[in-house]
């Protein structure tokens, strides 16, 4: 029970309990231990992005899908003025998050930074491999297995491929 006022009757608040406040505490501590990681997620979005800007209000709608914390735009946006800048208020429907500088690290898979590891440990170059699964019963023609193979080889050192259209 707390007062309002000084001398006003108690009244009940609700309060967090301790278990909430333990998940609450360990959800920061697992957010703060990842930072890196969901930095380089924003940028990749950013990245892929027109002109490498998103709009700040449809991004809150979605924070969670892609694992960035409540707090994004107040938090971690301010923290890395090297990679964003914020362009307007959240929540009144001209906000803008832009990335500021690109990161080539950032532009890279997985697979592709898998291949130059293994590059530079055999001391030959090694092309990114994709796997891929089709459908029981369905099989693609060699022309177009060699469109394939030679769009991943194409790929290698641009960011992650790109077709002979």
């Amino acid at each position: 029970m707390d007062r309002i006022k000084p001398k006003s009757d108690p009244v009940r608040f609700v309060r967090a309990s301790d278990r909430l406040n333990q998940f609450l505490e360990e959800e920061k501590k697992i957010y703060s231990e990842n930072e890196p990681l969901i930095v380089s997620k924003l940028c990749k979005l950013l990245m892929m992005a027109k002109d490498r800007v998103v709009s700040a209000d449809k991004l809150v709608n979605v924070k969670r899908e892609f694992g960035f914390p409540n707090d994004l735009l107040v938090n971690l946006v301010p923290k890395y003025p090297e990679y964003f800048r914020l362009y307007g208020t959240p929540g009144e429907g001209k906000s803008y998050l832009e990335l500021v500088s690109w990161n080539d690290n950032f532009g890279k898979s997985v697979i592709e930074k898998r291949a130059e590891e293994e590059s530079r440990l055999m001391g030959i170059r090694v092309r990114p491999a994709f796997n891929w699964k089709l459908p029981p019963g369905f099989y693609i023609k060699k022309e177009m297995r060699e469109w394939i193979r030679d769009w991943m080889v194409q790929g290698s050192g641009c960011g992650g491929g790109g077709g002979k259209l």
